[in-house]
This record gives structure tokens, sequence and C-alpha cells, in this order.
């Protein structure tokens, strides 16, 4: 069966090249469009599979709790300003108009409600209050002399795509707002981090398989040159990784952190396959006919390259068994992509041949770097009587010699070369364990990237902005024994651990609305829960 399926492919490209290039160039053109349905995938979906038990318990979370904030970050030669908080008020306003805004809080809403609802009208009385408020507050929202803080809550359960088409409306609000002279406004927060870590990953992927590409070109100009047509084998390179793309976008399969990280794997692989059918249609040309050079290469090359590509196909197929989206993903990516890079090299390659009438180089004297039985039987012999030949030949370095020479040693010498590479693996094993493995993702953007540098920014003057949310669920968790038990818990930990800066849960409301005491019993804790306002219920 394998048999009849790579001399069909054959006999098709020997009798029809030009409708065989059409479809190849028919994928290709798919591939494109398909590369326009990529998107980008970050976030907490990239680490957990919902479908287990942690997944399902954290989207639980998220579209229940969890919600995400953006926050501006106001720089003025005096944020007290009347002018200034004038138009932080009216800022606030038009933000609290759009869509999937759940709340906007800055230091606005603070005066005003220590001021009858409205914004004091000189500077003296605005100082007044800002001393009178306690210290977390004043620090959260007047970190410093030259900026002021607008944190602005999404509406908790929303999709990335729905999230960044909110960061775009609040960012067209500010963009069109008409800021004093000397008021800079900066976006931060996590959909500001993510969109733009999303843009550089997909920025950066064109930039590594550029770079890639041109490295090849490189390496193919100077070690490849003895056949026609050197970099053709980059050719078909390019056309595999972008029909690989485009099948990513129609299966609906999402870019992240991982997948980029599998185009390197899938370039090298890629390159190799198409060196091997170039270099035996090469081989072949030079002691027949291109016809016979087409059907011995798919027929002969095809089938010990596809085991080939299939074993290591086996290999990423294990990584399937991860729970963790990302190994999956890169397992899927690399899969599509091997077997995309070979099928285009093993059709691509001889169609394109037979297209530009191959005719394979002068073979240089006393040098055959192609392989197989009689390959090198044609070869020119150089003069053995001649000196400054055998000098010659003495002094040059030949990267087919080397190649050569060193294949020779190693299979003298197999079993200490084992050993070797066994001892490393051993190392390996036990070293691996100890590697540290890095999750955060502020750690996958550059350092200079403004969403990163405002983040970063944000954590210095508020405190780290992450969170460790625990999730309690129960029929009964507005019981007062419950209560109870949640407030000795925060309170145990928050004393049991510095680098905790504060704790927020159902307690904190409590205690808000009942003067800072705990209720006594079931009848008080239900009255000072019907006290509090359903936003902050469901938060």
């Amino acid at each position: 069966m394998i048999k009849a399926l790579f001399e069909g492919i054959a006999n098709t490209i020997i009798r029809r090249p030009k409708l065989v290039a059409a479809l190849v160039l028919a994928v290709f053109c798919i591939g494109i469009y398909g590369m326009t349905m990529i998107s980008m995938q970050t976030g907490w979906e990239t680490y957990v599979d919902k479908n287990t038990p942690a997944g399902s318990l954290q989207e639980k979370y998220n579209s229940n709790f969890a919600s995400s904030a953006i926050i501006f970050i106001i720089e003025a030669g005096d944020p007290l300003s009347p002018e200034v908080l004038s138009y932080i008020d009216n800022l606030e306003t038009d933000l609290r108009q759009q869509q999937n805004v759940d709340s906007v809080q800055s230091i606005t809403d603070v005066l005003k409600a220590y001021n009858g609802g409205v914004l004091p009208s000189s500077r003296a009385d605005t100082e007044r209050i800002v001393n009178s408020l306690p210290k977390s507050t004043r620090d959260l929202l007047y970190p410093s002399n030259v900026l002021t803080l607008v944190q602005l809550k999404i509406t908790p359960g929303l999709s990335d795509q729905v999230q960044k088409s909110v960061l775009n409306n609040v960012a067209s609000v500010v963009d069109s707002s008409s800021a004093p002279p000397g008021v800079k406004v900066e976006l931060s927060g996590s959909p500001a981090f993510s969109q733009q870590m999303s843009s550089g990953l997909m920025s950066n992927m064109g930039i590594l398989i550029g770079g890639a590409l041109i490295l090849m070109i490189i390496t193919m100009g100077i070690l490849f040159s003895y056949v026609r047509h050197r970099f053709m084998p980059v050719l078909l390179v390019a056309i595999g990784l972008v029909t690989s793309l485009g099948l990513m976008g129609l299966f609906g399969i999402n870019l992240n952190m991982a997948v980029v990280g599998a185009f390197p794997v899938l370039i090298g692989l890629g390159i190799d396959y198409a060196i091997q059918f170039h270099a035996r249609f090469d081989e072949e040309a030079r002691k027949g006919s291109l016809n016979d050079a087409v059907f011995m290469t798919v027929t002969r090359t095809g089938p010990a390259v596809m085991y080939a590509m299939l074993a290591t196909s086996m290999g990423f197929l294990a990584m399937y068994v991860s729970t963790v989206p990302m190994i999956r993903s890169f397992g899927i990516v690399s899969i599509i992509g091997i077997n995309t890079c070979f099928w285009i090299s093993c059709i691509g390659m001889p169609t394109l041949a037979l297209l530009l009438n191959y005719q394979p180089k002068q073979e240089q004297t006393e040098l055959c770097y192609a392989v197989g039985t009689d390959a090198c039987d044609t070869i020119i012999k150089s003069p053995k009587n001649s000196r400054n030949n055998k000098s010659s030949k003495k002094s040059s370095f030949s990267y087919g010699q080397f190649l050569t020479s060193t294949s020779v040693k190693i299979a003298k010498n197999p079993i200490p070369i084992l050993l070797v590479a066994g001892l490393i693996a051993l190392i390996g094993f036990q070293i691996d364990p100890t590697i540290p493995v890095e999750s955060s993702e502020n750690a996958f953007v550059p350092s200079d990237m403004p969403a990163k540098i405002n983040i970063d920014k944000v954590t210095r003057i508020i405190g780290a902005t992450s969170t460790a949310d625990f999730l309690v669920q129960g029929s009964r968790v507005t019981d007062l024994d419950t209560v109870i038990w949640i407030k000795g818990f925060q309170d145990y930990e928050l004393s049991h651990h510095s680098e905790m800066t504060g704790v927020t849960s159902i307690v904190s409301y409590i205690l808000q609305y009942n003067g800072g005491v705990m209720p006594e019993t079931q009848a008080e804790l239900d009255t000072v829960l019907a006290k509090i306002p359903e936003t902050s219920k469901k938060s």
C-alpha cells in the first residue's frame, strides 16, 4: 500500500507537473487565508485544563468573582489641582458609560463622598480632606505628589476577546478626552499587559521565523553549494510553515508561548526533509533522466523519510497525555508542522525540479557528497602524479570529508560513545528536578514593553497586584460559624506571612458595615449582610 501510494505520487508528478504545482500553490493560498484566523491565547487557560477539577474551579471563580482591572496612571505637576480633579471626574463619567465596565474608582469619588457629593472648590479644601483619609486609602488613590490612579473594573467572566474590546474602547475615551496641559494618562493592568504581550509575541514570531530563514539561506549557500538551485529547500520550508500556520487557523488552534517555541523545531525538521529529497534527486539526476530521478526520489526516499517523520510524530503525540494545555498544543502543532513540511518537500521538490528542467552541476575533482550505492561512480579523478594537487588536498578543508572521517571514527568506537551519551543522560535525569519552572508572564515579555513598565510602576506604588484567591463553597457560607472561621483563617495568614499586604473577604464588608466589630449572633449577622450593597456582595 505504501509502495503504491508513492508510486502514484511519482507518476502523477511525471505526467502532470504543472497540475501538481498548481495544487501546491492552492494549498499555500489556503494557508495564507488560514493565517488570518489565528489568534493569540494568554492567561490561565494556557496552564490549566478547564476539564480538570482545578480548571473547572478556576473557571467558576473567574466567571462569578474575578474582575480584571484597568489602571489609569495620571501624571501631573499637581494631581490635586481643581483642573486635574475636574478632568478626572469627567473622564470617570465617560468611562462608566462604556459597555462591560463594572465600576470606576478614583480620588474624586472619595473627595465627593467627604464633601457632600461635589468636588472641593479650592486646593485647601482638597488637602484637608486628603489628609483626613486613612493612610491605606490615601496611598492607594494618591500615592505621590505627581500622580494619582484611576481603577476601572471590568465585568467578571468576560472572554479575552471581549476584554480586548473593552480595553480598546476605554483607550479611545482617553484619547478623545481633553486633558489639561502637563497631564499624561497611561494604561496599565492585566488586560493592557495581555494585549501587548499577545501583539509582541505575534511580531516576535515573525522575526523568529524570518531570522531562521535568513540563517538557513546563509548555511545552504555555504554547505549545499554542490547542487543546482541550492536554496530550493528554504522555499519549501517557507511554504510548509505558512501552510502549517494556516491549518492552525482553520482548525481553531490558538497561538501561545509554547506554540511559538515549536516553530524553530519545525524549521529544523522541515529543512532536513527538504535537503534529503533534494540531495537524493540530485544524485539520481546524475545517473539517469529527470523522470527516473523523480520516480526514484519519491518511491525510495519518500517512504524512508516518512517513517522517520511518523516516529517523530509519535514522540510529539506523547505530549498529549499532559494535563497542561500549552504542552498539548505544542505537540499537536509540531505534528501538523512536520507532516506538512514532509509532504510539501516530497511533492514540491521533484515537481519544481521538473518544471525548472533541473540539470546537476558538474562535480568537482575528487569531491562527492552524494550517498548511496554507485552514487560517486561518475566522479572525476584528478591526476595522481600531480604534486601540487596532493599538497592542495592535504591543506584544504572539506566539510564532506570531515563528516566522513568523523562518522568512521564513531563507527569504530561505538561503546565509548554510547557510554559517554548514557552518562550525560544520567546526569541530566538527576539535574532535571532541580531546574526551576518559570510561570510568571512578566518574565516572558521584553523589559521595555510599555505595559510592563506601567505595571511595574503600579507595583512599586501600591504593591503587588497579584492575589492568592480562596473560594469557600457550601450551603451555609453566611452562617456565623463560617464567617468566624473565615476571619480566623485570614487573621492567621496575615500574622504568619509578612509578605501579605492585606485581605479582602465577606468579613471585610461585615466589619465595615458593623462599626469594625464582628456580630455575636446570627440575627445580627443577617442584619449586617442586608446593609451590604449587592455590588459588593457579588465581588
